[in-house]
This record gives C-alpha cells, sequence and structure tokens, in this order.
C-alpha cells in the first residue's frame, strides 16, 4: 500500500513538473512570437523608408540640375551672384539683392523677364545730364569718352555711324533696347538681322 502511494505521489509530481514546462514553454514561445512580429514590422518600415527615400532622391536631383547662378550688380543695394532657377524672374533677383536704390531706372529693366543661366543683369541709374536712356538720346550720351558706340544710349544717327548699321538696323536696336536694355554687348546679336559676322566687325566700337 505504501508502495502505492509512493508511486502515485511521484506521479503527480511528474505530471505537474510536465505541467509547468509546458507553461513555461508556452510563455517562451509566446514571447518569441511577439519578438519575431516586432522584428518583422522594424524590418518592414526600414524597407518603407527605403522606398520613400529612392522615390524622393530624382525630384532632388532635377531640382539642383535647375539651379543656377547669376550676377546682379548696378542700382541695387547688395550686388552679388544670387542662386535661381530657371522660372525666376528679374524682380526676384532685385529683392534678393536686397532691392533698388533710390536712382534705379525702372523704365529701362523689364522686371518681369525671366533671367538665365550666367546672366550679367545691370540694373541702370536715372539719366543725368541729358541723358535719355532707350529710345533716341542725345546726341552725346551715345559716345564714350574711349569713342565707342553705346548702343543703350546712342542716337540713331551715331548708330548709323558702326559698320554695317544702316537706318533700319537702327531703328531695330532702338526699338529693342526700349523694350529690353541691353545687358553685354553680345544681346546686340538678339536684334533681327544681327548674326556672327555682323557682330564680329561691330563688337570692338560698341558698348553698354
Amino acid at each position: 500500500m505504501r508502495a502505492e502511494r509512493d508511486s502515485g505521489g511521484f506521479a503527480a509530481i511528474i505530471a505537474s513538473t510536465i505541467a509547468d514546462n509546458r507553461k513555461t514553454f508556452y510563455k517562451g514561445l509566446l514571447i518569441v512570437i511577439i519578438l519575431c512580429v516586432a522584428v518583422g514590422m522594424r524590418i518592414h518600415q526600414n524597407r518603407a523608408s527605403a522606398v520613400t527615400v529612392k522615390e524622393s532622391s530624382p525630384s532632388q536631383v532635377q531640382k539642383d540640375a535647375q539651379a543656377f547662378y547669376v550676377d546682379v550688380s548696378g542700382a541695387v543695394k547688395s550686388p552679388g551672384v544670387y542662386k535661381a532657377s530657371r522660372k525666376t524672374r528679374i524682380f526676384q533677383i532685385i529683392e534678393k539683392a536686397g532691392g533698388l536704390t533710390e536712382n534705379a531706372d525702372l523704365d529701362a529693366v523689364n522686371q518681369a523677364a525671366y533671367v538665365k543661366d550666367g546672366e550679367k543683369i545691370v540694373i541702370p541709374s536715372k539719366a543725368t545730364e541729358g541723358e535719355n536712356i532707350g529710345g533716341e538720346a542725345s546726341s552725346t550720351a551715345g559716345i564714350s569718352s574711349d569713342g565707342k558706340v553705346n548702343i543703350n544710349l546712342a542716337s540713331k544717327d551715331e548708330l548709323m555711324t558702326l559698320h554695317g548699321i544702316g537706318e533700319v538696323m537702327a531703328d531695330r536696336i532702338i526699338e529693342q533696347r526700349t523694350n529690353s536694355r541691353f545687358q553685354s554687348i553680345e544681346d546686340l546679336k538678339s536684334v533681327k538681322g544681327i548674326g556672327e559676322v555682323t557682330y564680329s566687325n561691330l563688337k570692338d566700337d560698341i558698348t553698354v
């Protein structure tokens, strides 16, 4: 009888131990499952972030590629080189340069025009001593001290003293500068009828 009781007690101990082990096993299994789910979610989030960065990168590269620089001088408060884009207009660059000075000549600048990469933008001052910027000029304003013809200030007759410039071409130059002041002598090539050959013959005799 005693042996049976001992045997029954031993069996109960084994059953209790197995039950405890099962509880421990299931707890451990539950912890492992929770950790696997957490790791899986973390990996998914990292992949999603990588996809987001990958998708946004080309846009950023394109934006950087569209940026360029222009040089602003003349009647602005802070002349210098400023960053711009293909949709930047002259009035926006003027704002970046601190705004206009009191003697800036707004009539000589098309502030709504778009800027170009590497462009030199010169904001002129108001004319003094009989000068008339754009259109017809006084008889002396169009000739600089070194004898060159200022294509922004020269009168029709003064323009016609240039090699290859007749009455029709002089009128075209005056019309062009009235709409948009020449920023450099190279801008003269934007006038209809003035190509590389004509410009090459003129470039040493003109100024802005």
